[in-house]
């Protein structure tokens, strides 16, 4: 069983690379292997439009411009068995760098779904993911950076398993939520 903890910030040091940490050492106690991919070192340029915004992420399920590695990238996603999304709340969402990996992804990989190869899926499809959203502020925004990741999950055809929102305040307690749910999602 492979995990791949997918994180949107860009910080080394904080509440998601903590969770990200925690996420890590409960996926490894898990049996399963496990590794962090921190989207700000991926160096990704954001989508293109390419195509009038359907280039070859519509036909062959590749980016045009997937030569800055996330043609690799999706490959890694394809040999994960599940998945657990990162990101700290940027007002009232997604960190900026998550959303563009995403919304390059998901063009890619939800084109898959409508292809009409029957041997065609998604890199996602049934598989298990639980969703991360940390505010480090006001706490407000963590419910609306859910919604735009399990909108993401939805369309690539991944499988929810768990929505975490978190806060300054209630970071303590939900970091032992978060082990508890990778370890279930692995041990299930």
């Amino acid at each position: 069983m492979k995990t791949l903890i997918i994180t949107g910030s860009p910080k080394k040091e904080g509440l998601c690379a903590e969770l990200a940490e925690i996420a890590l050492e409960a996926a490894k106690k898990a049996g399963a292997e496990a590794e962090v991919l921190r989207v700000h070192d991926c160096r990704l340029q954001p989508c293109r439009m390419c195509g009038d915004g359907w280039g070859s992420c519509r036909e062959k399920h590749v980016c045009a411009f997937g030569g800055d590695g996330l043609t690799e990238l999706q490959s890694k996603l394809a040999e994960a068995d599940s998945f657990v999304l990162l990101t700290p709340v940027y007002w009232g969402g997604l960190s900026e760098e998550l959303k563009s990996f995403l919304d390059r992804i998901r063009r890619c990989e939800a084109s898959k779904n409508f292809s009409k190869n029957p041997e065609s899926k998604s890199a996602f499809a049934g598989k298990p993911v639980i969703m991360v959203a940390s505010a480090g502020g006001s706490g407000n925004g963590t419910l609306t950076a859910l919604e735009q990741m399990d909108l993401f999950v939805r369309h690539v055809g991944g499988k929810f398993y768990d929505y975490i929102p978190l806060t300054r305040w209630s970071f303590g307690y939900k970091k032992a939520t978060l082990a508890s749910a990778v370890t279930a999602m692995l041990t299930e």
